[in-house]
């Protein structure tokens, strides 16, 4: 049976990260909110069978957001797939004002080792990443499918705004 698990390169911390828009550093949260207007969030993902032939098949994300109250705010990510134990992680967010986060309709992409971690080589994945049911995803097309092996990783990006 495949594993879909952490990413190796953020360690326990989980497979989920963010950074507020346009600076480099992406964290793992808490994410004090200030002024900035929007934060990509980033969900790696692997399949940690270390034999290639050994797929995860029917792979899918699904990104939540919920308010944990006036001040805070959770973004919370679930991969699952027919053949591996599912995984989840979540973000939180939090201002010292009321506020919410909203999705940006149009932004989630996937990226690859064999589609390129450039962004002029992400594909665009549906909307559905935002639904309980998830994006489909895949390593080198939108199939599902990721092989094992530790250069097989697949990076998810979807951008949120901060509503004050």
């Amino acid at each position: 049976m495949s594993n879909i698990t952490i990413n190796t390169h953020f360690g326990a911390a989980g497979f989920l990260r963010a950074k507020a828009m346009p600076e480099d550093e992406y964290v793992s949260g808490p994410i004090t909110v200030t002024d900035q207007a929007s934060f990509w969030v980033l969900a790696m993902i692997k399949n940690d069978n270390p034999d290639p032939e050994q797929i995860a098949e029917s792979v899918r994300l699904s990104f939540n957001m919920s308010s944990i109250g006036e001040y805070s705010f959770m973004v919370g990510a679930c991969v699952r797939c027919d053949n591996a134990t599912p995984a989840a992680a979540s973000i939180v967010f939090q201002s010292e004002k009321p506020f919410r986060l909203e999705y940006l309709p149009d932004s989630a992409f996937v990226y690859s080792e064999a589609r390129g971690l450039h962004s002029d080589y992400g594909i665009q994945i549906s909307d559905e990443v935002m639904t309980p049911t998830g994006a489909l995803l895949g390593f080198d097309a939108i199939n599902g499918r990721i092989p094992g092996g530790e250069n097989n990783m697949v990076t998810v990006s979807i951008k949120i705004a901060v509503v004050y």
